[in-house]
């Protein structure tokens, strides 16, 4: 049996994934800005488990208000999958969460 080596191929495909989601990110806090000067934005790349990642955030830059898309994946598929709004929505206290579809 032959094994191979791929840890160097994971981080380069992890590296470019790094980099287009901060393109992503750029691109869309330019288009908001554009359209409306008086929101205040900033793109925030983080790793991590995201709803523990969200809500220390949240705590850290003190949020107005956090709104965060839902699949509407149902209780079930919700519960099993796990969903970061539901959790964000019960655990976060220190402003308003609204989820969207």
């Amino acid at each position: 049996m032959m094994l191979i080596d791929v840890s160097e191929l994971l981080l380069t495909i992890g590296e470019r994934l790094r980099v287009e989601s901060h393109l992503l990110l750029g691109d869309f806090v330019t288009k908001t800005r554009a359209q409306n000067k008086d929101i205040k934005i900033k793109a925030i790349s983080m790793k991590g488990e995201p709803k523990l990642v969200l809500l220390k955030l949240v705590e850290d830059i003190k949020a107005d208000c956090i709104v965060l898309g839902s699949r509407g994946l149902g209780k079930l598929k919700g519960s099993l999958l796990g969903s970061v709004s539901s959790f964000l929505i019960n655990q976060v206290t220190t402003c308003p969460v609204i989820a969207v579809k």
